[in-house]
């Protein structure tokens, strides 16, 4: 038999959650192995997309402005 949960348990659980849910949070950053070849595009010598990648519409690489989340490039 379950034991009923006390309105003051339940008071102090929910104001952990809260406070959980308002303390500022650090910014969580996935790095992966890449198991493309030039999966991060750091082979890519100029602006237009080159192989082994294949620009589908309007694409671009970005040299060198940090917009990457690791390495120089960014598509």
């Amino acid at each position: 038999m379950k034991k009923p949960t006390s309105l003051l348990g339940t008071l102090i659980l929910l104001s952990l959650a809260c406070l959980l849910m308002l303390s500022p949070a650090s910014t969580a950053r996935a790095i992966c192995a890449s198991p493309l070849v030039d999966g991060n595009f750091e082979r890519q010598n100029r602006n237009t997309v080159s192989r082994p990648w294949i620009a589908e519409g309007k694409a671009g690489i970005d040299l060198g402005k940090k917009l990457s989340a690791e390495g120089r490039n960014n598509a």
